[in-house]
C-alpha cells in the first residue's frame, strides 16, 4: 500500500505529463506545392520564359514540315542550280583549271597517240599525216547502214545515230563494265521496248529500276534516265534530241549538261560518238588514269577537271584517237590496266573509215574448251609484249622547274605574237 507521500508525487508527475503533451500542436498534413494554373500560355520550345517577357504561341505544325521549309527556303532553286552548272561548264572549256601545267604538249599528244596506234595495230598510210590511220569516227550514215545490215546491238557509249538513244546507252555504261551496261540496256529494251522512250517515262520509278537492277547503281540512273525524258518531253514537245545533229559543239555540251545526273563524260561521249565531234575527248576510268600515269594532269585532279585540261591541250585531231587507244591500252596492257593483268581480248579491223571494237569477256559462258584455250593463249602472247609508254619512259613522268618555265615563255610569247 503506497504512503500518502508516495501517491501525491505519482499524481503530480501525471499531471504534468498530461499539460505537457495538452501544449504539443497536433501535427498537420505537409503543405502541397501550388499547381500551375491551366490557363497559362504555353512555352514556345526553343524559347526560354521568365521575367515579364511575352512568349508567342508556337504555330501547329510538325517538326519535320518546318525542317523542310526552312531548308527549301534557303537552298537555291532547280534553274539556279543549271544555271550554275551551265556558267561552270562554259568558263571551264574556256580555260584549262590548271593552266601552268605544261603537259600534254600537242609533240606529246602525237607520240602517245602513234605508240599506242602502232601497238595496237594502226598503220599510218602511204603519204599519209597527222592522225592518218588511226582510229576515226563512224559517220551518221554509216551507223544508219550498219544497224539496218546488222540489227540492232545492244550497250555501247553512244556510237548509235539516234541522239537520246545515245545518251541514255552512255549513262548506262558509266561507272561499270561493258558486259554490265550491255545487259542492262538489253534487259530495258525487252521490257519497254526498242526506242519506246514513252513507255520508259510514264513506268512507274520502281519498274525502271527493276530493269536495270543487272547493270549495278539501279536507282541513280533509273531517276536519271526518267527525269531526262520528262526534261525532253517539256522543252521539245517530243521525245527526241536529234536536232543535236545540226548544233555547235558548245549547244550539244550546255543541252546535255543541263540535264540533272549528265556530267561532261556523258555529253563528251554522245558529242564524240553519235554526233561525230572531232573536237572533244570523253575521260573514262582508264583515260582518266592514263593521264595520270603520263603526267598529263596533276595527281590531284579529278575526272571532270582531267578532261577540261585535255579539251585545251590535246590538238583536235588526236582527240578521238587518243580517247579510243587510251581505253584500249587500259584494258589489254598488263602494266596500265587497273588490276594488274588484262581481262580481255579485242579484235579491231578497220573497213574504209568504220573501226569495229569487238570485246570479249574471256570467262564468258558457252564458249567451248578449245576456243577459250586459244583466247587464253592469244592474250598471254600480247601480254608479254612490253608496253610502248613504258618502253618510251613516259609513265610516271613528273612536272620539273625548267618545264615549267618553259611553258610559261612559251605562252608569253604567244601572247605578245601579232599573228
Amino acid at each position: 500500500m503506497d504512503s500518502p507521500r508516495r501517491s501525491a508525487r505519482k499524481n503530480t508527475s501525471a499531471a504534468a505529463a498530461a499539460s505537457s503533451s495538452a501544449a504539443l500542436p497536433t501535427p498537420s498534413p505537409s503543405p502541397t506545392k501550388p499547381q500551375k494554373a491551366t490557363t497559362a500560355t504555353p512555352r514556345k520550345r526553343g524559347l526560354r520564359s521568365g521575367g515579364n517577357k511575352e512568349v508567342p504561341d508556337s504555330p501547329e505544325r510538325s517538326p519535320k514540315k518546318v525542317k523542310k521549309e526552312s531548308s527549301g527556303a534557303a537552298s537555291p532553286s532547280k534553274a539556279s542550280l543549271s544555271e550554275r552548272k551551265l556558267a561552270s561548264l562554259r568558263a571551264s572549256l574556256q580555260q584549262s583549271p590548271f593552266p601552268d601545267w605544261p603537259l600534254p604538249t600537242a609533240a606529246d599528244a602525237e607520240r602517245v597517240a602513234w605508240l599506242l596506234g602502232e601497238f595496237h595495230g594502226f598503220t599510218r598510210p602511204a603519204g599519209g599525216s597527222g592522225a592518218d590511220g588511226l582510229p576515226k569516227y563512224v559517220k551518221k550514215e554509216d551507223k544508219i547502214k550498219r544497224e539496218e545490215e546488222r540489227g540492232m546491238r545492244y550497250g555501247g557509249c553512244g556510237d548509235v545515230p539516234n541522239v537520246l538513244d545515245a545518251a541514255i546507252r552512255t549513262v548506262l555504261s558509266c561507272n561499270t563494265s561493258n558486259r554490265n551496261s550491255t545487259a542492262a540496256h538489253r534487259s530495258l529494251v525487252e521490257r519497254f521496248g526498242k526506242h519506246n522512250w514513252q513507255a520508259v517515262m510514264d513506268a512507274p520509278y520502281e519498274d525502271v529500276v527493276d530493269a536495270l537492277r543487272c547493270g549495278g547503281l539501279a536507282n541513280t540512273k533509273a531517276r536519271t534516265i526518267q527525269n531526262m525524258l520528262r526534261e525532253t518531253k517539256e522543252r521539245y514537245g517530243v521525245l527526241s534530241l536529234d536536232h543535236l545533229h545540226d548544233a555547235p559543239d558548245a549547244q550539244v555540251m550546255e543541252e546535255l549538261v543541263s540535264f540533272k545526273g549528265v556530267g561532261p563524260k556523258v555529253a563528251s561521249c554522245v558529242l564524240m560518238f553519235c554526233i561525230g565531234s572531232a573536237d572533244s575527248m570523253a575521260v573514262d576510268t582508264h583515260v582518266f588514269r592514263l593521264s595520270k600515269a603520263l603526267g598529263w594532269v596533276p595527281d590531284k585532279a579529278n575526272r571532270d577537271q582531267t578532261f577540261y585540261h585535255l579539251h585545251e591541250r590535246v590538238p583536235k585531231e588526236y582527240k578521238y584517237p587518243l580517247h579510243v587507244l587510251l581505253i584500249r591500252h587500259g584494258r589489254t596492257c598488263n602494266n596500265c590496266s587497273a588490276s594488274g593483268f588484262a581481262t580481255i581480248k579485242e579484235e579491231a579491223k578497220e573497213e574504209g573509215t568504220e573501226l569495229q571494237v569487238k570485246v570479249e569477256n574471256l570467262e564468258s559462258e558457252g564458249e567451248d574448251e578449245e576456243a577459250r584455250r586459244a583466247a587464253e593463249d592469244e592474250k598471254k602472247k600480247k601480254a608479254h609484249r612490253p608496253c610502248p609508254l613504258r618502253e618510251a619512259g613516259l609513265l610516271g613522268r613528273r612536272i620539273t622547274a625548267q618545264m615549267k618555265l618553259e611553258h610559261a615563255e612559251s605562252k608569253a610569247g604567244a601572247i605578245k605574237a601579232p599573228y
